[in-house]
């Protein structure tokens, strides 16, 4: 007997993984609003993938989220306790709270930001990005589940793998923000306050250029080409110098970038494969 994390019970696995496959995705949408209320996700991983305008709010805690090929959307992931990893996004307006952020061949989108360690873009362009702006009932509790402090909200020290010179080309930080006057969004209509508070710029210190971290540039640049094989090694390599040097926090954050792409890509795998046996 296998047992979904929504306590679905199924006889079989083929069909319990299928389930459990679209039950933490939304794929293949177009103008739909989706919406996973607290408790649909529970701090599992979740997925979405070519989506063309929707709306979608995930509004529970949950480990690393995937986005793949969105095109003219509104998007929130309320609480993730791993890292938001965005490929191949157009115009879109992105809400985010994680631990980290990555985006890769992103162009044109907005970002409302929490993020714990510095958010890294890599081959994306005309990126802005400003304070969290979604509220909804428990969303404080599902930040605290996350393991994500409210006031340690590094949202603009941005890094970008492909401007070494820093000229800030590819992306800006939307200007003039504050508590009264930003435009919050509350997707479950509950009237809730900001469980993160609005803050500035250079609020507090950005551990690459303090020297309490690693550069952002030392983090792993995956491709789609990486094998699982590689990021393993790459991720292996992270850990034992973490272990060395335990104080610098970025290495650990390397190999959960690892658990994005190849934990991710095996879920994307296994459903295909379910689907086409169920077909």
């Amino acid at each position: 007997m296998f047992t979904a994390g929504d306590g679905t019970k199924f006889s079989s696995r083929q069909e319990y993984r299928k389930y459990e496959m679209e039950r933490l995705s939304f794929c293949d949408r177009e103008g739909a609003a989706l919406l996973k209320r607290p408790g649909e996700i529970a701090g599992q991983s979740f997925i979405l993938a070519d989506l063309r305008d929707c709306t979608v709010a995930l509004c529970d805690f949950s480990d690393q989220v995937t986005v793949d090929n969105a095109e003219n959307c509104r998007l929130l992931v309320a609480a993730s306790s791993g890292a938001v990893f965005l490929r191949n996004c157009t115009n879109c307006e992105v809400s985010v709270a994680s631990k980290q952020l990555r985006t890769r061949d992103c162009h044109d989108c907005v970002m409302h930001l929490y993020c714990k360690t510095e958010p890294v873009i890599e081959t994306s362009s005309a990126m802005r990005f400003g304070n969290f702006d979604v509220a909804y009932q428990g969303h404080a509790d599902h930040l605290a589940r996350a393991q994500l402090t409210p006031e340690q909200n590094l949202w603009f020290a941005v890094f970008d793998f492909n401007d070494e010179a820093r000229t800030g080309q590819n992306w800006s930080l939307l200007a003039g923000e504050t508590q009264a006057s930003l435009q919050v969004w509350r997707p479950l209509d509950d009237g809730a306050a900001l469980a993160i508070p609005v803050s500035e710029p250079g609020r507090i210190a950005v551990p690459s250029a303090s020297g309490t971290g690693d550069a952002a540039g030392k983090l792993m640049s995956f491709t789609f080409d990486t094998t699982a094989e590689e990021a393993a090694q790459m991720a292996h390599m992270a850990e034992t110098a973490q272990t060395a040097q335990p104080t610098r926090a970025r290495d650990s954050g390397s190999g959960e970038d690892k658990d994005v792409l190849s934990d991710t890509d095996k879920r994307k795998d296994r459903g295909k494969a379910s689907a086409g046996a169920a077909a």
